[in-house]
């Protein structure tokens, strides 16, 4: 009985033996898998590899690609004066032109057409204006500077006038006199965080004011600066700011020129507001005139509307020739205010239709009060 036990055991034993794999086996089995894993790393790898590649050289050549945006509006102007009579009016259409040439160095250019104008030799009409056009360098986020032509940094809407972003068709009554609205110079931008908050300074040295490109060449340069201080809110959004400048015209009048803004947004809820003042001082005569600007306009969004109303006074109009140059030799004071209700619908992020009704008063009798309408529909081209 022992003996058919041991038997039993001894041939289990041997079986088990026999089917269960040697060491040897099963390290030379793991080392043929780990070798597998490497290989498909390596494999792996070089796809990645591939791949980075191929997008840094698609991402290098957009970038080389020119980036062409803008925009364009029609409008349908009516009036109570009956020398202007309703029309049609074929307004904007801008393009703008911009490449990063480099890491650091970006070309931009604006270039504007305005009333469909129509050059020959005999015929002037409308507008065609180089409104923008620089050179940039920008190493940081927090520094750039720009050489060229840039819209005078001053204000609000001087900088932020495209018809897409802003609320009316119609521009404050001192936008574009008090402060020019390009300049052709150096232009230095550097942002500082201040806590939660962060402060712009934009520097420029200017050819200043007067006859616009080549003409546009005074001994004397101007200086200007802009300051805006931005904060988050816990429910919204406030600026605040000042800009001043102090350029010599090609007629050699001195102008020092200052200015105020705030902006502050809440919810559906914008509030905006301007302030500028402009001393003017003709050499050849004792007295320096001022003129202002300011207003201050209220905007609500419900949904894909937008409702608009604006107050606007111009104390100044009669100190300007009618070429547009400054009158200081028997300057006319006369108070301007307009009045504005605006309705803007978005029919969809990048086209916009416009209603806008201005109440024109004037403190001058012999300037009569009236009326402008003007519907609008405008579109976006691309990333303005």
């Amino acid at each position: 009985m022992f003996r058919r036990f041991l038997t039993i055991f001894l041939g289990a034993a041997l079986l088990a033996a026999f089917q269960r794999p040697s060491a040897a086996a099963s390290l030379d089995q793991l080392s043929k898998d780990v070798e597998t894993l490497k290989k498909e790393n390596e494999d792996l790898k070089e796809r990645v590899k591939t791949i980075e590649v191929k997008d840094e050289e698609d991402s290098y050549s957009e970038k080389k690609r020119v980036n062409i945006s803008g925009y364009a509006d029609v409008e349908y102007d009516y009036s109570s004066v009956s020398s202007n009579p309703d029309h049609f009016r074929v307004r904007h259409l801008s393009l703008f032109f911009s490449q990063d040439v480099q890491k650091q160095w970006k070309l931009f250019s604006e270039l504007e057409f305005e009333d469909a104008p129509l050059y020959n030799s005999t015929t002037t009409q409308g507008q065609i204006l180089l409104e923008q056009m620089y050179i940039q360098y920008k190493p940081s986020a927090e520094f750039e500077v720009s050489a060229g032509r840039v819209l005078t940094p001053a204000g609000l809407w001087l900088i932020y006038h495209y018809p897409p972003y802003v609320e009316t068709q119609q521009r404050p009554l001192h936008i574009r006199k008090i402060f020019p609205q390009y300049s052709d110079g150096l232009e230095v931008r550097r942002s500082f965080a201040l806590g939660q908050s962060m402060l712009d300074v934009q520097a420029y040295v200017t050819n200043g004011t007067g006859n616009p490109g080549v003409n546009d060449a005074d001994s004397t340069k101007g200086i200007g600066v802009r300051l805006n201080l931005s904060a988050d809110l816990q429910k919204g959004k406030l600026e605040v700011g000042a800009s001043y400048l102090s350029p010599d015209d090609t007629t050699h009048i001195y102008q020092n020129s200052y200015g105020l803004h705030l902006k502050a947004t809440s919810g559906p809820l914008r509030l905006q507001s301007e302030y500028a003042a402009r001393q003017s001082m003709n050499p050849n005569f004792a007295n320096a005139y001022w003129d202002t600007g300011f207003y201050v306009q209220g905007a609500f969004d419900i949904k894909k509307w937008t409702l608009v109303a604006r107050w606007d006074q111009y104390n100044g109009d009669g100190i300007y020739n009618g070429d547009g140059t400054l009158n200081l030799t028997n300057p006319v004071i006369s108070d301007h205010r307009v009045y504005t209700a605006a309705v803007n619908y978005h029919l969809f992020h990048n086209v916009l239709t416009r209603f806008e009704l201005h109440r024109h008063e004037f403190a001058n009798p012999s300037q009569p009060n009236y009326y402008l309408g003007i519907a609008s529909v405008i579109l976006s081209l691309g990333d303005l």
